[in-house]
């Protein structure tokens, strides 16, 4: 139930985004949080995924309105790499669109690694990876499932 980490970031999303419920960015944070404290690496993208968009400030979620101009965007990059490197592909996904996009302050990576990443992700089922490696032309192979 309530405790299983997949349960939660999925309630995580829910929250976020206001389904059913009004948009919550405390509850979806909790909730990201104790997901990923259990090892739910898709919980740990969608929290970096609120640090990168400003919806998390010092720490804390805001209220109602993301602060972009304010977005930590090494703790978000930290969150996305160091999922990247356990192999999930969300947070490989993003862990690339961040090295592609050559964030300031936050990579002195060559474009071959997120391009690797990239295709990583892709090859394991991402499909938001997948539709950047058509668009680019990168070749990649799906893993079988």
């Amino acid at each position: 139930g309530y405790d299983n980490p997949q349960a939660q970031n999925l309630l995580g999303d829910i929250y976020r985004k206001g389904v059913i419920v009004p948009s919550n960015y405390d509850e979806a944070f909790r909730l990201w949080t104790r997901a990923t404290a259990h090892g739910w690496l898709d919980a740990q993208a969608n929290l970096g995924v609120m640090y990168i968009v400003g919806e998390v400030i010092d720490g804390k979620p805001v209220a109602k309105t993301p602060q972009p101009d304010r977005a930590d965007v090494g703790k978000a990059f930290q969150l996305f790499k160091d999922g990247a490197l356990l192999g999930n592909a969300a947070c490989a996904y993003n862990y690339a669109k961040c090295l592609l996009a050559g964030l300031p302050g936050v990579v002195d990576v060559a474009e071959s690694e997120g391009r690797k990443y990239m295709v990583k992700a892709a090859e394991k089922g991402d499909r938001q990876a997948q539709e950047y490696c058509k668009n680019e032309g990168w070749e990649f192979t799906p893993s079988a499932r």
